[in-house]
């Protein structure tokens, strides 16, 4: 059930080739690539990696907070944890990628996660 007990590993886990092959097969630098089943977030950290926007979905909240944990990693621990816990309770913050965008990325470099909804 999602948001029951804290996962620390994703089931489905797999090796970055395989979402890179694709983004790069299917997209240019810049397009958006959208992962409805995030899980741990690999997609969005391969696209950030060779310069795509992306848009992750994930129904767990337990994975969704764990995968953007990916993206704190340069962030002192307490902005980290206070951040972690309003996203527990169901907060949607907003969350600055660790490396400094390019200018045209402005506005293009966050990580939205909406819980206002529970599944069934």
């Amino acid at each position: 059930m999602p948001g029951s007990t804290p996962s620390p590993r994703h089931a489905a886990l797999f090796p970055e080739e395989l979402p890179a092959f694709s983004i790069k097969f299917l997209t240019e630098p810049g397009d958006v690539v959208m992962d409805i089943f995030s899980g741990s977030n690999t997609t969005g950290v391969v696209a950030e990696e060779i310069e795509r926007k992306w848009l992750a979905i994930e129904i767990d909240r337990d994975y969704a907070v764990l995968s953007a944990v990916r993206f704190m990693e340069a962030w002192p621990e307490a902005e980290t944890r206070a951040t972690i816990e309003a996203m527990e309770i169901g907060q949607v913050p907003e969350i600055r990628l660790t490396r400094a965008p390019r200018p045209e990325e402005a506005g293009m470099e966050q990580l939205l996660f909406d819980f206002s909804e529970e599944a069934p």
